[in-house]
């Protein structure tokens, strides 16, 4: 992505609508990240290796999940020889390391 021009121009706030999630503070600001497929597939297969200790991890991976549905993208792979799906990132099975 870094490799792209101007790539930073893409990196904004959006505020949340009101309503919404319980947890969601209406006009909450959230930071809006350029991630390309590319750059994604890799963020996941890095999530994959480490370890899994909060809420933190499980809300980046959702983050995915529902922007691959709401793109229609029905394949990331990253760098790792991962291959994730919204289908196999939502069972977790995509997020296995082998022993």
């Amino acid at each position: 992505m870094t490799d792209i021009g101007g790539w930073w121009h893409l990196i904004r706030e959006e505020s949340a609508p009101s309503g919404g999630y319980s947890d969601t503070e209406p006009g909450a600001l959230y930071i809006m990240l350029p991630f390309s497929e590319y750059t994604l597939g890799n963020l996941l297969g890095a999530l994959k290796r480490v370890p899994n200790n909060g809420d933190w991890w499980y809300e980046v991976v959702s983050l995915a999940m529902v922007a691959m549905e709401n793109l229609r993208i029905a394949e990331l792979r990253s760098n790792f020889g991962d291959t994730f799906t919204p289908e196999t990132l939502r069972d977790g099975s995509a997020l296995t390391v082998p022993s």
